[in-house]
């Protein structure tokens, strides 16, 4: 074994740089609504209109497949129900896979987002 036992220790007990969510979500979410035309607190508030949970789906998908966020640090953020936003992204996802237009649109929005 290479080492002695406190270099594992020191090793496996050093924690990696947690990066901030919020802070990630946050920027985030004022590009997503401004590109999509949408006001923030209706994006993070509890109407079901068909519109708005339709962008709240693009905005899980969006955030969770950029990496910058997981479904659990999206429930949180959005105060949505983390199996619920497991299903959007889900169904954004196989959307996105099944439909060219809907792919197209997706990877543009995704190009907008990354290139702020």
């Amino acid at each position: 074994m290479l080492g002695d036992d406190s270099f594992i220790e020191r090793v496996i007990g050093e924690k990696k740089e947690e990066s901030k969510p919020e802070i990630a979500l946050s920027y985030l979410s004022k590009r997503f609504c401004l590109l999509s035309e949408l006001e923030e607190r209706k994006l993070m508030g509890s109407s079901r209109l068909r519109r708005i949970a339709e962008l709240r789906s693009i905005f899980a998908w969006a955030a969770n497949s950029l990496e910058i966020a997981t479904v659990e640090a999206l429930g949180e953020f959005l105060h949505r129900d983390t199996t619920t936003l497991s299903r959007a992204v889900s169904k954004v996802r196989e959307n996105r896979r099944t439909n060219e237009r809907t792919k197209d649109k997706l990877d543009k929005l995704e190009n907008a987002i990354v290139q702020a």
